[in-house]
């Protein structure tokens, strides 16, 4: 897709765990190309913290989508980090 002149859209979704300024630096994205990050996080109920359901991972990532003007999206939260379902 990067070697025609037709301007395209990259969706790129990313763990919770991963530093997207990072990943999008080694990133070699072509002059033609939309690149969009899309962060899993995680979601705070109740005192506690749980990960995504698939179903809110699908409608972030639809509105990501529908949205196309941002190029970060974060589905959920992003910490506190002691918070991060991984640490409970």
């Amino acid at each position: 897709m990067s070697k025609n002149n037709n301007r395209w859209q990259l969706y790129h979704l990313l763990g919770s765990n991963r530093d997207a300024d990072a990943v999008k630096a080694s990133l070699a994205i072509p002059d033609n190309c939309d690149y969009h990050q899309v962060q899993l996080g995680f979601v705070i109920e109740n005192n506690r913290s749980r990960w995504l359901t698939n179903d809110e991972i699908s409608a972030g990532t639809i509105a990501a989508i529908r949205n196309r003007n941002d190029n970060y999206t974060l589905i959920g939260e992003s910490g506190p980090w002691h918070r991060w379902p991984g640490n409970v």
